[in-house]
């Protein structure tokens, strides 16, 4: 069957290939957040709509803010191909407004 990249390793200078259900993540831990919209973060679990992909499909979630700043997201569903390095962008719950974005530190299976 087919393959693809699921894991880059600069370090190593490694390539990890895997199929195509080791690309989905229930969950990410992402850095350099930027809220436009703290106060909508204030408690755990916030219901958002988060996009992972250039003209991908938001997807539902729940966010919350680490007291070290740092944004972990919750997919209802699994998310395709979350990759560190890359912006997610955050979306109120009705998907009408920007709330911010941070970058993928990493995504969790």
């Amino acid at each position: 069957g087919a393959r693809y990249v699921t894991r880059i390793d600069a370090a190593t200078n490694t390539i990890v290939i895997g199929r195509e259900e080791e690309l989905l993540a229930w969950a990410l831990v992402a850095d350099e957040v930027n809220l436009i919209r703290p106060e909508s973060f204030a408690g755990a679990g916030t219901r958002v709509l988060a996009m992972v992909r250039y003209r991908s499909v938001p997807s539902p979630a729940s966010a919350s803010i680490a007291d070290d700043g740092a944004l972990s997201l919750r997919f209802d569903t699994p998310a395709r191909a979350v990759t560190p390095g890359q912006l997610v962008a955050i979306f109120d719950e009705g998907g009408d407004e920007v709330l911010g974005a941070a970058t993928i530190r990493e995504a969790v299976s």
